[in-house]
């Protein structure tokens, strides 16, 4: 038989959970105090003449990024500090943003030229800028033959 009483209320006295115990429980937010990296949110899109890659790093000094491109994979590595806190974790309500070491690998479809390729920081949005190679796969040819 079931009972009709409410859930169970803690006992007067007992210690409620805090906020940020809530809105942390099992999240890896924490990466300064956390072993392992965190993907940075990107767009991917592409135009006739390239491949677009942006990446939402705010609060990220350009010089703490590196790019690098192997085979078809698009890599961002970095670290994005916490500027002018101590490591000392304070009564957080709320804890969303991350910081830490980041990595992100972008697989990158079609034959693209890395080597031509530019990236440039604008309001805290790193911009990647591939070009697209023609494919001559495929291209009719004609050959004349001589006589």
């Amino acid at each position: 038989m079931k009972s009709s009483r409410s859930p169970k209320r803690p006992a007067r006295g007992a210690r409620l959970a805090r906020p940020a115990d809530l809105l942390l429980e099992g999240q890896d937010i924490l990466s300064p105090f956390a072993v392992g990296t965190w993907p940075p949110p990107v767009d991917i899109c592409e135009t006739s003449s390239r491949v677009l890659v942006r990446v939402e790093l705010p609060g990220v000094d350009p010089s703490e990024v590196s790019l690098s491109f192997q085979g078809e994979s698009l890599r961002i590595q970095g670290v994005k500090r916490e500027q002018g806190q101590t490591r000392k974790l304070l009564c957080y309500y709320c804890l969303e943003r991350r910081y830490g070491r980041f990595d992100r690998r972008i697989a990158v479809k079609g034959i693209v030229n890395p080597r031509h390729s530019r990236a440039y920081f604008d309001k805290g949005l790193l911009t990647v800028e591939i070009p697209i190679l023609k494919d001559r796969r495929g291209e009719v040819v004609e050959i004349p033959i001589e006589k």
